[in-house]
């Protein structure tokens, strides 16, 4: 990198610093804050607007059906006895509907325990043991890997298939349809605090990752004030792999700021660039170690490991590991910073 270069990445990343800490500022400024209402503040600020799309179409969802959904989660824990702190596994797809079940569960004071969909056989049969939760959700389409698993199962566990599939598992989607999407009357509401744990990933590492309230928003705040947000962006999220927790926090990016997220899962017959070519995004997330992308968006959010030697293109952020790095490794925020 030539001197110019150097200094101009540095003065960027100065300036991203600045963004990332006036958005943090503003967040601490009500310390009491939790996924719950962050939820309502965004359908109060963008309620008719899209907030998460499928990127093959099947799903749409407005950030008032995004609420609904979430509200009709938080009623199926109540019901179904997962209390808070309590664990309820998700093994489900990159898709709205998930989206909408860890926040559901979150805002009880329940923790959504999300198991890597790339997850098979003997190492699922793990990752649901670790979550030690009574209840498990298994989206239709994943459901041949949760019968490769179910052998190697030492603990009891409910099943709840969210869609139609030929066996004799409780539909999760047919119950949640049944259940109110209003916003929880006050009886209802469970006390949550910002230092409750909110959510868990489990991937193919031997611990969880977990996240309180307060972290998982720091950090959709921090990325998004990062990559300058706005409300008309449009995110497309590619999973190919869920091993690191910015991955399931990234529609935060555009969500917090009024924008989409559109949703790619990880086993999808069509190719990245004609997802971007349908989609026409203005930002991309998307695990790209050394990946060129054909004709990128404004800004492209790589999810997989930082840049090692090979200098990343200007319009790149890395977001692995809790830190948030500039194109060229330099650090603009870190998990656990104040």
């Amino acid at each position: 990198m030539s001197l110019a270069a150097t200094l101009a990445d540095r003065l960027s990343t100065a300036a991203l610093r600045r963004a990332v800490a006036r958005r943090l500022a503003e967040i601490e400024a009500t310390p009491s804050h939790t996924l719950r209402d962050e939820i309502e503040e965004w359908v109060a600020a963008h309620g008719p607007r899209p907030a998460l799309v499928a990127a093959d179409g099947s799903e749409k969802t407005s950030f008032a059906d995004l609420a609904g959904r979430a509200h009709r989660w938080a009623r199926w824990t109540i019901l179904h006895g997962v209390g808070r702190g309590d664990r309820l596994a998700l093994l489900m797809a990159n898709r709205p509907e998930r989206l909408s079940a860890w926040l559901g569960a979150a805002s009880t004071g329940a923790v959504a325990a999300v198991l890597d969909p790339s997850l098979d056989g003997a190492d699922l049969a793990a990752a649901i043991a670790r979550t030690g939760a009574a209840h498990l959700v298994v989206d239709a389409g994943l459901l041949a890997r949760f019968e490769r698993a179910a052998p190697h199962l030492a603990t009891l566990v409910a099943v709840w298939v969210h869609g139609a599939h030929p066996m004799a598992y409780m539909r999760i989607d047919e119950a949640l349809d049944e259940l109110s999407g209003d916003r929880l009357r006050p009886a209802d509401r469970r006390p949550v605090a910002p230092g409750d744990d909110a959510l868990w990933l489990l991937g193919r590492a031997a611990e969880p990752v977990s996240l309180d309230h307060r972290r998982v928003i720091r950090a959709m705040h921090a990325a998004s004030a990062a990559a300058g947000t706005r409300r008309d962006d449009r995110l497309l999220l590619d999973e190919t792999t869920l091993d690191d927790v910015a991955g399931l926090l990234a529609p935060g990016i555009t969500l917090t700021a009024g924008g989409t997220a559109v949703l790619r899962r990880a086993e999808t017959a069509t190719a990245l660039a004609d997802d971007l070519a349908r989609h026409r995004p203005s930002l991309l997330a998307a695990d790209l170690p050394g990946k060129p992308v054909a004709a990128p968006p404004r800004l492209v959010l790589a999810l997989g490991p930082g840049p090692s030697g090979a200098e990343a293109p200007p319009r790149t952020l890395h977001w692995r590991n809790g830190a948030l790095l500039g194109a060229a490794g330099r650090e603009i925020w870190r998990d656990g910073e104040v």
